[in-house]
């Protein structure tokens, strides 16, 4: 991480430039801090939107990372956060907020350390680091794409220099992370680090002047894509994936149908839409690294896949479809009615007939129990980890020493390739 210094005034009124964004109110870090235990503390979740948080080198004094007994009335370090345990339930958004004022000789950065989420959301804002270590979260989003709800899209922070974005030693269900410049005057590159992590799914845009680095994590799936669609030809500088560890299983899950087959009947599959591995689709790079990565595969098991599936609960996975002619009013799964639907076990507790009333957890234990019981429905999904790389567009791509039995790569452009 870049040492930085940071002295960052606590002012009530500042004169603003004529480029630079305006913002409803004004609060401390002291404050912004005191806010988010508050919220923790009670359990509820917390909203801070089109604020400029200020620093203070006296009143927030606390909230700053020494690095330097020689000079103890400079700052080294960052705006840090520590110790909050919000619930697995709680929803955290900081949008559109600008942190500090930054200037030639310092950047402004924030980081949110020994720290519980439900869900994290840090959306739009100026600032130029965003550091997430030893977290654990259900749902992390930071996302640096201009946002069409601002009038005003020009960032004083990071029209100076890029944002860059670091996980550390985190736990993170699912995270979506999203870095573009909202200025077309930075040189610098802006970064996004994934390190020594445990992340179920990572779905990570980039840019032309982005770079990617991935290492030590232990994944489930990562997929990588260019901010501006395949269109866009700029592409991002750098992407490196290294000894990562990618874990089979259920990831970034579309949906799952339990249906017969409608060429053989005597055959039923339940069809789990999902990823797990490395995926980069439609993406454009000028250099790609992949070296000593460990793709697993290993067979689903039905109590594995519904301990996965426990955790979408507000996504609809099972989907039924009513036949328009001859309607007769029965709950189908895919080509199934709830004639065929039925739990047999009588030791079996919960409801023994499908029908779409019953709550998310309901279908759950349902399914869960039929799989078992009706041994001979094959259990098919997309694919275990694996790397598959399509549809790119690349200068350079080198791949060594990666332990993995799938492997895709189809209909790319790439100048130089190595393996």
């Amino acid at each position: 991480m870049k040492k930085i210094i940071l002295i960052l005034l606590c002012l009530p009124y500042i004169l603003l430039s004529k480029e630079e964004r305006k913002y409803e109110k004004t609060i401390s870090f002291s404050q912004f801090a005191k806010e988010l235990k508050e919220a923790a503390d009670k359990g509820i979740g917390y909203t801070l939107q089109n604020c400029y948080i200020t620093y203070d080198p006296l009143n927030d004094k606390q909230y700053v990372l020494y690095t330097s007994s020689k000079d103890p009335d400079k700052f080294y370090g960052d705006m840090i956060i520590k110790d909050l345990k919000f619930n697995d339930s709680s929803d955290v958004i900081i949008k559109n907020c600008k942190f500090g004022q930054r200037s030639k000789e310092w950047t402004t950065t924030v980081t949110f350390e020994d720290c519980s989420f439900g869900k994290l959301s840090v959306l739009y804002n100026d600032i130029n680091s965003i550091n997430i270590k030893k977290v654990n979260a259900q749902i992390l989003n930071i996302k640096n794409l201009v946002s069409s709800e601002l009038k005003e899209k020009i960032f004083f922070n990071q029209g100076q220099s890029s944002l860059d974005i670091t996980i550390d030693s985190s736990k993170i269900w699912r995270s979506i992370l999203q870095n573009y410049p909202n200025n077309d005057v930075t040189e610098d590159f802006a970064l996004v680090r994934l390190i020594n992590n445990d992340i179920s799914f990572c779905e990570i845009t980039s840019f032309e002047k982005g770079q990617i680095d991935v290492w030590k994590n232990k994944l489930g799936g990562l997929v990588i894509k260019s901010s501006m669609g395949y269109e866009d030809d700029r592409k991002i500088n750098y992407i490196g994936i290294s000894k990562n560890i990618f874990k089979s299983g259920i990831t970034n899950l579309g949906q799952c149908i339990l249906e017969h087959d409608y060429n053989d009947k005597t055959k039923t599959y339940f069809n789990i839409d999902c990823e797990a591995g490395l995926k980069l689709s439609w993406t454009k790079a000028h250099q790609v690294g992949i070296y000593d990565n460990v793709f697993n595969d290993a067979p689903f098991n039905v109590d594995s896949i519904f301990k996965t599936l426990s955790l979408y609960e507000n996504i609809p996975l099972f989907t039924y479809r009513v036949q328009e002619k001859n309607n007769d009013g029965k709950w189908r799964i895919g080509n199934l009615t709830e004639d065929t639907l039925i739990i047999n076990d009588k030791n079996y507790i919960g409801e023994r007939i499908y029908h779409d009333s019953l709550s998310y957890k309901q279908k759950i234990a349902f399914f869960k129990q039929y799989l078992k019981e009706n041994k001979d429905i094959i259990i098919h999904h997309t694919q275990t980890s694996s790397i598959n790389m399509h549809s790119g567009e690349f200068k350079r791509v080198i791949l060594e020493r990666n332990k993995l039995s799938n492997f895709q790569f189809i209909a790319n452009s790439v100048a130089d390739f190595f393996s």
